[in-house]
């Protein structure tokens, strides 16, 4: 019988700058990984009226296929910060 791993990571944001963490290790041991993006990946776009807007640049999506998830979930609560754009961005 197959071992099989998961890697689990809730809520993840990125910055500009991406560091070197021990999740990197585990998530790239796992059999799956998968992950909650926090917010949209885009390059602009009119941000929401509400307290706290958060996106990422589209390039955190090439990081996220090197940290080799097989799955994201963009289901939150920061997904519209930047409205139909970055939902549409993100999909992409």
């Amino acid at each position: 019988m197959a071992k099989i791993t998961m890697g689990e990571v809730g809520d993840i944001k990125f910055s500009t700058q991406l560091k070197p963490s021990p999740v990197y290790d585990i998530l790239r041991s796992s059999t799956a990984a998968t992950a909650n993006l926090e917010s949209s990946l885009m390059h602009c776009g009119i941000p929401a009226d509400k307290p706290f807007v958060i996106k990422a640049p589209l390039f955190v999506a090439y990081h996220l296929l090197g940290l080799e998830f097989n799955m994201a979930s963009v289901a939150d609560n920061h997904l519209m910060d930047h409205t139909g754009k970055g939902l549409a961005d993100t999909i992409k």
